[in-house]
């Protein structure tokens, strides 16, 4: 790595890399942007030249929280039924 990559991260664990920042600040000015601006429903990570992830942007998005599987919810239905 050359220098801060900004990774998008899916909902099964992969990641994709999106852009290259000279510094650690432009990094991070990015990954609040898309998080805030351009991807309000992904999350995202931004590791340092070594590797290293340094900041994560919006990864509480991809844990499920309890009672929002509506799916679940409707299976639990259809068997009372």
């Amino acid at each position: 790595m050359a220098g801060y990559s900004l990774y998008r991260v899916r909902p099964d664990g992969s990641e994709e890399s999106v852009s290259e920042h000279a510094d650690f600040a432009s990094g991070w000015q990015a990954g609040t942007h898309v998080v805030t601006s351009d991807d309000k429903g992904g999350a995202y990570s931004l590791y340092s030249p070594s590797g290293i992830r340094v900041a994560k942007f919006g990864h509480a998005r991809l844990t499920p929280h309890s009672g929002t599987d509506h799916t679940l919810m409707i299976d639990r239905v259809l068997e009372l039924l």
